[in-house]
C-alpha cells in the first residue's frame, strides 16, 4: 500500500517525535549511544521494524520533556500542546494541530531504568476528508558511548 502524499508530513513528524522525544524521571537516562527499535502500524498494516541509533547528549538526558515531548510545527496548521503529565516513571503528552492538515499526536514513554525505555506514539491525521492512523511502539536501550562527544545525530541501521 502506498502512503498518500498528503499524509507524508504527518508520518514524518510522527517518526521525528518518536525518535527525538525525552523525559524527566527520578533516574535520568544516561547520555550515550542508544539503539531504538520502532514498530509501526499504519491504518492496520504492520510495517517492518526499523532500528536506528541516536547519540543522546547530556543536555538531552537532563531535560527529558524537551527531548521526548517536543513542540510541533506543521506548515499551514496551528499546533498546541493539550496535555503533559508525569506518573511515576511515565511521561504522557498530547498535541493537537488544526488547519489544512489536522492531526492529534499522543505519546507515552516509560523510563524503567537509566539504560532502557519503551514508548508508544499514536497519530490521527486528517486531510481532505481522508484519515490516517499510525501507532508506533518503541523500545530503546543504551549500547555504548557516542563516537564523537558533540554527535547528536541519528543513523539508520535498518536491521529487520
Amino acid at each position: 500500500m502506498r502512503v498518500i502524499w498528503v499524509y507524508r508530513p504527518a508520518l514524518y513528524l510522527s517518526s521525528v517525535i518518536c525518535l527525538l522525544s525525552s523525559v524527566y524521571a527520578a533516574d535520568p537516562l544516561e547520555p550515550g549511544l542508544w539503539k531504538i527499535v520502532a514498530r509501526a502500524d499504519m491504518n492496520g498494516l504492520e510495517r517492518p521494524a526499523e532500528t536506528k541509533t541516536r547519540c543522546l547528549k547530556p543536555d538531552d538526558a537532563r531535560d527529558l520533556e524537551r527531548t521526548f515531548a517536543p513542540a510541533y510545527r506543521v506548515q499551514g496548521a496551528s499546533c498546541e500542546q493539550i496535555s503533559l503529565a508525569w506518573s511515576g516513571q511515565k511521561l504522557s503528552w498530547r498535541i493537537r494541530c488544526t488547519g489544512a492538515l489536522s492531526m492529534e499526536v499522543a505519546g507515552t514513554y516509560e523510563f524503567d531504568t537509566p539504560r532502557h525505555y519503551t514508548g508508544v506514539v499514536t497519530t490521527l491525521a486528517a486531510m481532505a476528508g481522508r484519515e490516517m492512523r499510525t501507532r508506533t511502539a518503541l523500545e530503546a536501550e543504551r549500547i555504548g558511548e557516542c563516537e564523537k562527544p558533540d554527535d547528536g545525530g541519528q543513523t539508520t541501521d535498518d536491521r529487520k
